[in-house]
């Protein structure tokens, strides 16, 4: 999702916020931050080779830092070098057990390289209180199961306990989400990820109930995001300003023009099987059928 930022894309999925290894001297704390950011710049630009480059620069100065290991992984995925994905996600669980998002992608990797056994491994792990718990259970079903099966059949050790998970579509308590350039619409979907519009980066971030952050959607086709909708199905409705027209990012991630010309597209509403949109060029509020 920034704690993971990449993912992004699918990453056309996905990035985090980084988190400071407290042992190591300021420096090369300060160092690897900087080839961190360095890496989500590149990335944003579509310079993959570098970003890995800057990615594991990072964790050659800081060899505990989580989100480096996260975004390398979900680099990895999106250039589909999957033996290199589950090493890196290998690596953060090796230092943080309890990163469920980092299981989760896992076992979607795992899934990918058609190891469905280990990708079971991984979504036994998955705690029903978790957010995640939900995404896993649509991926056990596409290997004909789900994670209450999966359970039974893996050592319960091997399962993580959870603790304080954030409930099922809640944010438990205030919280700052930071490092979010130019923040314009934002929306929650059903299993309490936030998504947030970059205006000025032109892109979508998406960001876990405890706050690891990735990069969701990254395209030419956007311009200027503003308003951000989400329908009951999942698909997401994005005011793209500056191109005067309004995307729409199918749950399966398949992004499409669904309505152009309409001048300055704004704020968006879905309600009743319809999506409202604030026209700011012409004084208006558009009712469309979705």
């Amino acid at each position: 999702m920034l704690k993971k930022i990449l993912i992004l894309i699918f990453l056309f999925c996905i990035m985090p916020a980084p988190v400071p290894a407290q042992d190591l001297p300021v420096r090369v704390e300060t160092d690897a931050k900087l080839e961190y950011n360095k890496g989500i710049d590149y990335y944003n630009s579509g310079q993959f080779d570098e970003a890995v480059d800057c990615f594991r620069r990072a964790i050659d100065l800081e060899p505990d830092y989580i989100d480096a290991y996260y975004n390398l992984g979900m680099t990895f995925d999106y250039l589909k070098q999957y033996e290199a994905s589950i090493s890196m996600f290998k690596e953060l669980l090796e230092r943080k057990p309890d990163d469920y998002d980092a299981i989760y992608r896992a076992a979607l990797v795992s899934y990918k390289m058609n190891l469905p056994e280990q990708a079971k491994e991984y979504l036994a792990k998955l705690p029903v209180s978790n957010p995640l718990y939900y995404k896993g259970q649509e991926l056990a079903r596409k290997m004909g199961t789900d994670i209450q099966t999966i359970k039974t059949s893996t050592p319960q050790e091997d399962e993580i306990p959870a603790e304080n998970p954030a409930p099922q579509g809640t944010f438990a308590g205030n919280f700052y989400y930071e490092n979010l350039p130019s923040p314009t619409g934002i929306v929650v979907d059903s299993v309490g990820y936030l998504y947030v519009a970059n205006y000025s980066d032109n892109l979508i971030y998406r960001i876990t109930p405890t706050g690891e952050k990735m990069v969701y959607l990254k395209t030419p086709k956007l311009n200027g995001p503003i308003g951000l909708a989400m329908d009951e199905v999942g698909n997401l409705y994005i005011a793209n300003y500056n191109n005067n027209s309004v995307l729409k990012l199918s749950s399966s991630h398949q992004l499409t023009t669904l309505i152009e010309n309409i001048d300055k597209p704004y704020y968006l509403y879905v309600s009743g099987g319809y999506l409202f949109i604030s026209s700011q060029g012409t004084n208006t509020v558009v009712r469309y059928k979705i």
